[in-house]
């Protein structure tokens, strides 16, 4: 039986939630096995706001503004969103032509492409203000149609590059003015240095102090750090506050990094896989010389990142605080953990309280459909997209604006 997921467009709100939902289980580094994602997401929110694991290159945070703006004067709603994904369509073709098309979205689905960078980047849109508009993309297209149906109606003075015809609702208007003369033709990833320039201000005005403005505002270079944001070799210069949010998002890395281990192992020995056993155990034996080195556990106080989390007002629910609690204590009591009853059945029950009867534990037909990894990926709060849209601002100081 095929399962739905709808929603009303105009209830944006919820409407991001399902997608990001939806955006977890495409990413299999996302997945959240043991429903640990709302604390991820809150570390994130603070590091790196508005960011998501889909995003790959900044200059679609322009792309889409200029792409809705041209929908918008469609002659109703319906034919805005037709617009939209046309020219979603064309700009993946142009760009598929570009020399750089590392992070190219739907550059082997073309047409067919079922989710958008319109849906994948909207979010970050309201976000970093590109949007004021709290309404989904068909939303503000209906708006958009709507207030071109108005014009035409009431034809005004003539408009030149800066007047009324810049006017779209709900799209900040700055963002147009940077709309390229031959748009889209000959589109690139490569941002000129006042696109960029906006940017930046975009960020780290909407979130001025989060990590990702501090990275901006000091221009300091992404460096070698390519999987954690931790190991960047400028991370003791970090404002206190971020510094702390790094911290505790790091030794909360570690920790959750053994669940995973042990729900893997647990899942092997249940399919009787013998080399996946044998290696998920050597895994957990080389995570627990890490949380008993220097760089793991031993200073580390989960009763102040609990602190830390409520007072950014992070909904953590009781199940979930539970368990990281209890794993914590399990951990921290002693070096057994890799065959520790009371650590196997914590794993299991989380298992179970999360997915019910189609926990892979419980049923055999769950369990055969295991890929043989799963949500393994060490938490990183998203560093690795935010290393790219970093990346791409400051890579504009080389790049001249077009006479």
């Amino acid at each position: 039986m095929t399962s739905l997921l709808s929603w009303l467009d105009t209830d944006s709100r919820q409407r991001d939630q399902a997608m990001a939902v939806l955006d977890a289980f495409r990413d299999r580094t996302t997945v959240d096995e043991l429903g640990v994602g709302s604390i991820r997401d809150a570390i994130t929110q603070q590091l790196f706001p508005g960011s998501s694991v889909l995003h790959t290159r900044a200059r679609y945070l322009l792309f889409i503004p200029w792409l809705v703006a041209d929908a918008m004067t469609a002659r109703d709603a319906d034919a805005a969103v037709a617009e939209l994904r046309r020219g979603e369509v064309r700009l993946i073709d142009v760009l598929a032509d570009s020399e750089d098309r590392q992070g190219l979205i739907g550059g082997q689905a073309r047409a067919d492409l079922r989710r958008m960078p319109s849906a994948m980047y909207w979010a970050a849109l309201r976000s970093y203000g590109l949007t004021t508009s709290r309404a989904s993309i068909a939303g503000l297209l209906r708006d958009g149609a709507a207030h071109t149906a108005e014009i035409r109606r009431a034809p005004r003075e003539a408009d030149d590059e800066h007047g009324p015809a810049l006017l779209r609702p709900g799209i900040d208007p700055h963002a147009l003015l940077l709309r390229p003369r031959d748009w889209p033709q000959g589109t690139s990833f490569a941002l000129t240095s006042a696109e960029a320039d906006y940017l930046r201000g975009r960020i780290m005005t909407s979130h001025p102090e989060s990590l990702y403005a501090w990275f901006l505002r000091e221009e300091v270079e992404v460096g070698t750090a390519r999987d954690f944001v931790w190991e960047h070799p400028q991370a003791g210069e970090f404002p206190a506050a971020m510094a702390e949010w790094v911290e505790h998002g790091r030794a909360f890395s570690v920790l959750n990094r053994g669940a995973a281990l042990l729900y893997n192992l647990q899942l092997a020995e249940a399919s009787e896989h013998a080399e996946r056993t044998e290696r998920y155990r050597a895994d957990l034996v080389e995570w627990r010389a890490a949380v008993d080195g220097p760089d793991g556990l031993r200073n580390w106080s989960l009763d102040a990142f609990w602190r830390l989390l409520s007072g950014a007002g992070a909904r953590i629910s009781r199940p979930t605080r539970t368990f990281v609690d209890r794993w914590h204590e399990l951990v921290a009591s002693g070096p057994g953990i890799v065959d520790d009853d009371g650590a196997r059945e914590l794993i299991a029950h989380r298992e179970r309280s999360l997915k019910g009867p189609r926990a892979r534990l419980v049923n055999p037909s769950a369990l055969n459909a295991w890929s043989g990894a799963s949500a393994l990926a060490q938490l990183q709060y998203n560093w690795p997209t935010a290393r790219r849209i970093l990346d791409d601002i400051q890579a504009s100081a080389l790049v001249e604006v077009p006479a």
